[in-house]
């Protein structure tokens, strides 16, 4: 309780900030010039892409006593978007879909490895978006400044991803890693704790398997730089897509730290900093934030609306 709190104020405090940094008659034109062709149309890309989030899940679960049909993973999708509104983004919709795909079901420990294990690769796949466009930018001084001091931190991050779906891939290290923690917390023989570690492990290794979830995660990508490009466009900038592809993704990457609900006041504030990099009215990047939550919000209207008619 007292972490949501914590959680509430944060982002209250982030957008009283920037609230206070900004021209709201500036902002008020911003809007009143938004092209809503290009808006809804970037909405709808948003909305498609929750289609390969269910694939891949799907993928990950079939076979087992968890398994379910990508339809049904798909409302989950949106009904965890609609729980998880209010939640710190990086935990509140896998918190929700563990739960909606466990209920009542064995196999919880291994949901969690399997989350694990896709939440790992779409992170590096996410960070691969973000830092090798960016190699790309050339000619701003003040980006080639912000590349050079996020290389490091994105190297370190790279290396610790990889890592840790090398860890779930490798069967001789995960038992060697689990044998140690079990002595190490002195598991009882067949006891709760003894299960979970020992069902903490994933059911397909494969790199059959990885290449389809690394399909489908570069398929989300790509549907995600089409959001954000023509969200871009909606509001007449002239940003080309390489520009879309890394500030949407190293955007995307900063609200999976959980500090505040559904990343309020972290977007608005970095695309804010991002678009005066380039010169442009800080406004400008608190509408694209502002517009990336409205999204955000179709999401959990959808799935408030199937949590109604569910079962």
């Amino acid at each position: 309780m007292i972490k949501h709190l914590v959680r509430i104020l944060f982002s209250v405090l982030l957008l009283g900030y920037v609230g206070l940094k900004i021209d709201w008659q500036t902002m008020a034109a911003v809007f009143k010039g938004l092209n809503i062709g290009w808006y809804l149309l970037s909405t709808i890309i948003a909305l498609s892409s929750a289609v390969f989030m269910a694939a891949k899940y799907h993928l990950l679960i079939r076979g087992t006593s968890l398994s379910l049909t990508v339809t049904r993973l798909l409302v989950i999708q949106y009904i965890s978007r609609f729980y998880a509104l209010l939640l710190p983004t990086a935990l509140g919709p896998e918190a929700v879909r563990w739960y909606k795909v466990t209920r009542d079901k064995k196999g919880k420990s291994f949901f969690l490895a399997a989350t694990a294990y896709e939440r790992m690769l779409f992170l590096l796949t996410l960070l691969c978006c973000g830092m090798i466009p960016l190699l790309l930018s050339r000619n701003n001084p003040a980006i080639l400044d912000l590349r050079d001091r996020l290389w490091p931190i994105a190297a370190v991050c790279g290396v610790a991803l990889a890592a840790g779906i090398f860890y779930l891939l490798n069967g001789a290290i995960h038992r060697v890693v689990f044998s140690f923690l079990k002595k190490w917390l002195r598991t009882k023989k067949g006891g709760r704790l003894d299960l979970v570690l020992d069902n903490m492990v994933l059911k397909d290794r494969s790199m059959k398997l990885l290449i389809r979830l690394v399909f489908f995660t570069l398929c989300w990508q790509l549907f995600f730089i089409a959001r954000i490009y023509f969200l871009f466009h909606s509001m007449g900038l002239s940003f080309d897509i390489i520009e879309a592809a890394w500030m949407g993704s190293l955007v995307m990457l900063l609200q999976v730290l959980p500090v505040s609900f559904a990343g309020l006041g972290i977007r608005e504030g970095a695309y804010a900093y991002l678009f005066a990099l380039y010169g442009l009215p800080a406004e400008q990047g608190v509408v694209i934030g502002l517009l990336f939550f409205t999204q955000m919000l179709s999401f959990a209207v959808i799935g408030s609306v199937l949590t109604f008619f569910e079962k």
